[in-house]
């Protein structure tokens, strides 16, 4: 049983739809794991700071995990999720790499649609908003030494956003850093992957690029994926994305789109895919679009991709990228079928 702080005074919910990752909801889910008791006391309190050791191990050798979920508005004004199964499935993948205690998904799941319950309010119905979900896992035990901790915290906060990009999209592909590596911790949300992209990513930004799109480490010519999200290549006559190879994160959005190509019989392919075959591909006149996917951008159409000096420029009037947005945020918001049986509603 989960327990519930009240609080007496709540925020005023902002008219407009904050930008990504300022405001937060008045309350968190949150509760603890130590070796006698296991996961143990859920609590549903104000969202509040938290009290941690100076010697905490996740703040000296990184064990901390974290998920990235949505809630909408559906047209019924009731709350739609998308795949949520899924992405607790995946943070105890994360959990499990990262020698973490992982957690039973229904659980999650139950204690996630409470939360949501409460805070309903939150959900804006602006096309293009959600109630972002951020459900995260970190060490507390206070004792340094490279070894897994004993005791952990599981906590989940909410964050009304809007589109994660606005504009134009230009990526920029990275060739003198590499996101990861093979038997590394690519194919996980581990923070740490986070923290080391980040020199690469402020690089491209301080030059005019929103994001970077990271090559393999081991040759700097694969195309892997993109800081946020996963990539996709559309040809005339197929759709290419990147093979996952224990590299590349394993996206929701991503393997969701696979299967809507799949049902609208458009020829999918993972497979490796180099920048230079790209290259020659798009002088060719083969390559006519790209975009990318994830939680937070949904899909992003890429306006610009440029590796050195040659730039790849697309437009995407009547294109399939579009076509898919609009497949998926249909089905996400209610406004379309869901054949696939991808959302889960919070009554």
């Amino acid at each position: 049983m989960t327990k519930f702080i009240q609080r007496k005074e709540l925020q005023n919910i902002p008219k407009d739809v904050p930008p990504f990752g300022t405001v937060y909801t008045d309350y968190m889910f949150s509760m603890q794991y130590n070796e006698e008791n296991g996961w143990h006391n859920p609590t549903i309190s104000p969202y509040q700071d938290i009290l941690i050791s100076p010697s905490a191990l996740v703040l000296h050798y990184a064990q901390s995990v974290f998920e990235g979920m949505k809630a909408y508005r559906n047209e019924e004004g009731g709350i739609n999720l998308f795949r949520p199964l899924e992405n607790f499935k995946r943070l105890n993948r994360s959990l499990e790499r990262l020698n973490m205690p992982t957690l039973d998904p229904e659980f999650c799941l139950s204690t996630l649609k409470e939360l949501l319950q409460i805070e309903d309010k939150w959900v804006y119905g602006e096309e293009g908003s959600a109630l972002y979900i951020r459900p995260y896992v970190y060490a507390t035990q206070p004792n340094l030494g490279v070894k897994p901790s004993n005791t952990y915290t599981f906590s989940i906060v909410l964050l009304p956003v809007g589109s994660y990009f606005s504009g134009e999209v230009k990526i920029w592909v990275e060739e003198q850093f590499v996101r990861a590596v093979k038997g590394g911790t690519g194919d996980v949300k581990f923070a740490g992957n986070y923290a080391a992209s980040l020199l690469a990513i402020s690089t491209a930004k301080q030059n005019g690029y929103n994001d970077v799109l990271w090559l393999d480490a081991e040759t700097r010519t694969l195309a892997e994926e993109i800081g946020t999200m996963n990539v996709f290549f559309v040809l005339k006559d197929k759709v290419i994305t990147p093979k996952l190879t224990g590299t590349i994160l394993p996206g929701i959005t991503r393997k969701s789109i696979i299967e809507m190509l799949t049902s609208w019989d458009i020829d999918v392919v993972e497979k490796d895919i180099s920048i230079e075959e790209l290259k020659t591909l798009y002088k060719q006149g083969e390559f006519i679009e790209v975009f990318g996917a994830g939680t937070a951008a949904v899909v992003t159409p890429i306006t610009e991709l440029v590796h050195r000096d040659f730039a790849m420029k697309f437009t995407y009037d009547d294109s399939l990228t579009l076509r898919i947005k609009e497949e998926l945020v249909g089905i996400q918001r209610g406004r379309k079928e869901d054949k696939f049986n991808w959302i889960e509603k919070v009554k």
